[in-house]
């Protein structure tokens, strides 16, 4: 094998530069290649290749991959040279590798050097590498400075490592850097100046460190945009660092950016009016700094603005009039004094109103009740008075509502306190507007009198026999109405049309939390059958014995991401109804549980049936039939819906299995609808799970339906071969799943599949093509590049042929 690799090492270097530069690299019986020109063989293991050194020898060609096979290699030194193309991946056991001052191209990912776990020495510079990409690891150190010698770097991402020093200022001479991503380190020091000669930089992502000093006003002569993708949305996110000092006026030149995140810092002085400028913004968030004096006027100039935090500061004076302008508003989290006016009156976006712990004078305006997507309204710890207007009932979609720790007085409108059917999903409690002493009515404890004492003795008897006749009356229809749901209701009808594989579903039932308290045994851990990283899953038995999956989303630690994630995954999955998607049976939301009944799966997860069972339990039937559902479900996302939705997490876990064995997809909390004239989207956060998310998705976060058809892919390989694309044996051989299996094809394609899958090749010749084809469109799905894969359409005629009796195939040819 070494002598294997070697050969095709030199034959590689010699195809472009047509010289033979390494004459002493010739296969005899007298020499041995530990004998060749700059290779070196460990003198205890005479064929152990350790050290190939050859600095300065001007080689060409490229870099042959199969170089990761030499599995003894310490050192590679191939500098000064005029070598060209990728970098390949390297064996575990490097320790120095040096590239330095060639021709070398493209990117370097995470997955090229993330094997590397003994690289103590790095050197790439003066090449025309355009990316580095090293985001999630374990380096520690300071940023090397000699970075700046990759002078066509377009992109730098480091984040999640153990990083610390100060950001180079060299930095800044990378004149075509475009993505500058440092978050989740632990850098100190001060954000260089330098960085504001970056003109083509796009997205900087320095969050999360312990950087101090000013921000440089040098940052404002970088417009933030991108000439080549205008899809990249220009983000500045500097937040959760303690930076100090005032905030650059000269930011509001920065016209691209369409995000900017400078909360949780120690940022003081007043909100720049020059801010105004930024048309294209649609995020600022200055949450939790020192800011003093008044919102500026200029902010209601950002008509497209949709998320505006500018709480726990020490902003004051009312909120602006020009905050009229922002109809597209759906989060406001405002510091301010004065009376609330009726600015947000034509605000029919917003979704979240935030003002808690200000100085809010007046009474609560009743323009609140005509906010058609209005959601959570918190405006506790204020001065508020007068009466909670009975408007609020016309707010329809209202989930929370607290108001506690205000002068409110007079009676609880029946529109909020008995939670009529147009608010079911308000969950009001006396906790929602506790500390409010002349509040009175259900649901708090006490009730009002003031009617009954303006009446005399005699008709207060009165009155009181009319109320207690009414109560009775009342409390007799209740019970009759419970006695005929509960024989003809719609739960008993809905069990069951459920288990006649009916179309109907629960979402006109309001459960309580209550009721799913009891249906999970208290959320107890026995009933668990599944976790994710904002959510659990569990088991749940409800009145008249109907079986559901109860979804509770957890934010120990981030309420306001958890939030989203229930919100993005009732707006997906309410708006979609197709036969290999789980279906949403009801929503419980209210201000102590946000959970979902799903349908129950009897059979779990494909995740279990491949990597929790002692055996492999797929015969190739089901796994096609599985392949087959997973891509209708797709196909339906992709192209048959109102406007494209791109799944994002795509991944054995999130399909589902009923008792048919009929696959369904599952977990729409990430998802994304696209706007039709749109094909891709560019995220501000890391979505998806390492080893089934596209190579596009972790440098850039560019997400497209392509990048579902990539894990789609992957998790076609987890099915042939029963190995997980995280597995320990991918890692030490420093390849991904894709990658290894390709590496077998053609004549040792057989290895990868599973043994099971493998005993049906040798009992089937039908079924040994069969799998080949499948194995090639795992493979095409999971090209490097997006252009280079087949749609969702493509990959469900080609099972449906595959699925044919009568249908034959060829062997089937790899060209991906």
């Amino acid at each position: 094998m070494t002598i294997t690799a070697l050969t095709e090492f030199k034959r590689q270097i010699d195809q472009e530069g047509g010289e033979d530069l390494l004459r002493s690299w010739r296969v005899n019986n007298s020499t041995s290649y530990c004998e060749w020109e700059g290779v070196s063989c460990d003198i205890g293991a005479p064929d152990h290749v350790i050290d190939i050194s050859l600095p300065g020898l001007g080689l060409q060609g490229t870099i042959a991959p199969v170089l990761s096979s030499l599995t003894f290699l310490i050192n590679l030194n191939l500098s000064y040279n005029a070598i060209s193309g990728d970098i390949p991946q390297f064996p575990p056991s490097l320790k120095f590798l040096d590239l330095s001052y060639n021709h070398l191209s493209g990117s370097i990912h995470t997955s090229t050097l993330s094997n590397l776990a003994n690289l103590q020495t790095l050197d790439i510079s003066y090449n025309a590498l355009t990316g580095l990409n090293l985001f999630h690891n374990l380096l520690s150190g300071a940023i090397p400075s000699q970075l700046a010698n990759c002078s066509m770097l377009h992109f730098l991402n480091l984040a999640q490592n153990n990083l610390s020093g100060s950001i180079p200022a060299t930095l800044g001479t990378l004149s075509d850097l475009q993505v500058l991503v440092l978050w989740s380190n632990t850098l100190t020091g001060s954000i260089p100046a330098e960085l504001g000669n970056c003109s083509y930089l796009v997205y900087l992502e320095l969050s999360l460190n312990a950087l101090t000093g000013a921000i440089p006003h040098q940052l404002g002569a970088i417009p933030f945009v991108c000439p080549s993708d205008p899809l990249i949305d220009g983000l500045l996110n500097l937040r959760s660092n303690s930076l100090s000092g005032n905030v650059p006026s000269a930011l509001g030149n920065c016209s691209g950016l369409r995000m900017l995140y400078l909360n949780f810092n120690r940022l003081e002085g007043s909100i720049p009016q020059e801010l105004g400028k930024l048309r294209n913004l649609r995020q600022l968030y200055f949450t939790g700094n020192y800011l003093t004096g008044q919102v500026p006027p200029s902010l209601g100039e950002l008509v497209i603005l949709e998320e505006l935090m500018l709480n726990y500061n020490m902003l004051e004076g009312t909120i602006p009039e020009s905050f009229s302008n922002l109809t597209a508003i759906t989060i406001l989290d405002l510091a301010t004094t004065g009376n609330l006016p009726e600015t947000f009156a034509n605000a029919s976006a917003i979704i979240t109103f935030h003002m808690a712990d200000n100085d809010i004078t007046g009474t609560i305006p009743s323009l609140f009740g005509r906010l058609p997507n209005l959601q959570r309204l918190d405006l506790q710890g204020n001065q508020l008075h007068g009466l909670i207007p009975a408007e609020l009932g016309n707010a329809c979609v209202l989930s929370e509502l607290n108001l506690q720790r205000n002068r409110l007085e007079g009676a609880l409108p029946l529109e909020i306190g008995q939670i009529p059917s147009n608010l079911s999903n308000l969950n009001v409690t006396a906790a929602s507007f506790a500390d409010n002493s002349g509040l009175c009515g259900p649901p708090l404890a006490h009730l009002c009198h003031d009617l009954a004492k303006s009446y005399s003795k005699g008709n207060s008897r009165l009155i009181i026999a009319i109320i207690l006749c009414g109560i009775s009356a009342f409390l007799t229809l209740i019970c009759c109405v419970f006695a005929w749901r509960k024989k003809y209701g719609p739960l008993a009808e809905a069990k069951q049309k459920f288990h006649q594989d009916s179309s109907k579903t629960l979402s006109a039932i309001r459960i309580t939390a209550k009721e799913l308290n009891t249906a999970t045994g208290g959320f107890n851990e026995a009933n668990l059958i599944g976790t994710g990283g904002t959510s659990k899953v569990y088991k749940a038995t409800l009145r008249e014995g109907l079986l559901v999956a109860v979804k509770k989303f957890n934010w120990e630690g981030n309420l306001q991401k958890a939030e989203c994630f229930f919100r993005k995954e009732c707006e997906t999955l309410g708006k979609m109804r197709h036969r290999n998607l789980v279906r949403i049976l009801s929503t419980c939301c209210n201000l102590e549980m946000k959970a979902i009944v799903l349908e129950y799966m009897p059979n779990g997860s494909l995740e279990k049936f491949l990597f929790e069972n002692e055996e492999y339990q797929l015969n190739w039937r089901m796994l096609v039939d599985i392949s087959s559902d997973v891509a209708q479900a797709l196909v339906y996302l992709h192209h048959e819906g109102d406007v494209p939705v791109i799944h994002c997490d795509l991944k054995p876990s999130n399909i589902l299995l009923d008792k048919t064995f009929t696959a369904n997809l599952s977990d729409f909390g990430i998802a994304r609808l696209l706007s039709p004239a749109d094909d891709s989207y560019s995220a501000s956060y890391f979505r998806g799970s390492i080893g089934y998310i596209a190579p596009e998705c972790g440098e850039l976060a560019h997400y497209s339906v392509k990048g579902d058809i990539h894990s789609y892919g992957v998790v076609l390989l987890c099915m042939l071969t029963g190995r997980q694309p995280t597995s320990e044996e991918f890692y030490e051989q420093g390849v991904e799943m894709p990658n290894w299996v390709k590496r077998l094809w053609p004549d040792r394609y057989l290895d990868a599949l599973h043994p099971n899958l493998r005993l049906e090749v040798e009992a089937s010749a039908r079924q040994a093509i069969e799998k080949e084809v499948l194995q090639v469109m795992a493979l095409w799905c999971t090209a490097q590049a997006p252009k280079h894969r087949p749609t969702s359409k493509d990959v469900v005629r080609k099972l449906t042929l595959l699925k044919s009796p009568h249908r034959h195939f060829k062997h089937p040819t790899l060209q991906v």
